[in-house]
């Protein structure tokens, strides 16, 4: 902000017409200082009058309009300086004001980091539904029915779709994210293996799940790097998470060799956990695409023990 101010320059001493003005409002409270003038001018039958503008919110220059001298203000000192200004000097001097402000605010940009400066529009972070699909890596787990003990065959290839939701709360004084929700997983597999005790036999098995775990997730959260790193980097957001959960089990299409026995007759509800990690990028707040990698662990079932697969999923996220 400044001042404005008419002082006429006669003899019979020093008359002073103030008015506030903002930095935004410039060029228009020199146009009404010159407005100002000429109508001092009209009532004091021609007398001299000097317009004077002092600018602060800036600190080291003055816009001003007077044939007669100009005064600057630079770090709270006066320097008197007699030029006339020609519309040239006048439009360098328009120009020199937007560009120091330009600068001012990219300077403002870097030391605050994102979040110190002001008027910036803060980032949403709330809500989020996501959807994901993938596949299976590997398999694990001990088989035992009829008395005989299985081995389970390591496949890839189940097919693994998920769907989230949650909300997030980013950390103010540290770059991390924190994330609470929920999904529901669906895997499709298939069961194969050979005995390893007692008489030759071999089994197979479809199995599909689905289940449905409370997670929570820790992120990093690169964006407030941004005027360091770009925007492009700054969009990456690693993370690390768990849940614990239970759902369903059902066997489709079981077979056996194993004369005395048959494997997979009972359709099972049990408990689950599982851990992640991956990484997400951002674009325009609300939209992400990420890849993770996911290990989830079953409870016991009536012929599977320690029964554990991983695999990884791509997707899609959408916070609002």
């Amino acid at each position: 902000g400044g001042q404005c101010r008419l002082r006429r320059l006669n003899g019979d001493g020093i008359q002073n017409t103030w008015w506030n003005w903002s930095l935004r409002g410039a060029l228009l409270s020199l146009g009404a200082c010159q407005s100002e003038k000429k109508q001092q001018k009209k009532q004091s039958h021609g007398l001299a009058f000097e317009c004077v503008r002092i600018v602060t919110g800036c600190g080291a220059f003055l816009v001003t309009n007077s044939s007669h001298g100009s005064d600057f203000m630079s770090m709270g000192r006066t320097l008197n300086s007699r030029t006339h200004l020609t519309p040239m000097r006048t439009l360098a001097l328009t120009l020199t004001l937007f560009s120091t402000m330009a600068l001012q605010a990219a300077d403002l940009e870097l030391k605050s980091l994102g979040d110190a400066a002001g008027g910036q529009i803060k980032r949403k972070y709330g809500p989020y539904v996501g959807v994901s699909a993938g596949e299976s890596l590997g398999q694990t787990g001990k088989v035992k029915f009829g008395g005989q003990e299985f081995g389970l065959d390591s496949r890839s290839g189940a097919a693994i779709f998920s769907i989230d939701v949650g909300k997030s709360w980013k950390l103010k004084k540290v770059p991390l994210m924190l994330s609470l929700g929920a999904d529901g997983t669906f895997m499709s597999t298939s069961l194969e293996g050979k005995s390893t005790t007692g008489p030759a036999a071999s089994y197979q098995a479809d199995m599909n799940t689905l289940f449905f775990n409370l997670n929570g997730t820790l992120a990093v959260d690169l964006y407030r790097y941004r005027a360091r790193i770009g925007k492009f980097a700054a969009g990456f957001r690693p993370y690390i998470g768990g849940g614990l959960g239970g759902g369903q089990v059902w066997y489709r299409n079981a077979t056996t060799t194993l004369a005395t026995a048959s494997p997979f007759t009972i359709d099972e509800f049990i408990n689950s956990w599982k851990w992640f990690a991956g990484v997400e990028w951002t674009w325009k707040d609300q939209y992400s695409v990420f890849a993770e990698y996911r290990d989830t662990h079953f409870g016991d079932l009536k012929d599977i023990k320690s029964y554990a697969t991983d695999g990884y999923l791509v997707g899609f996220r959408y916070r609002y």
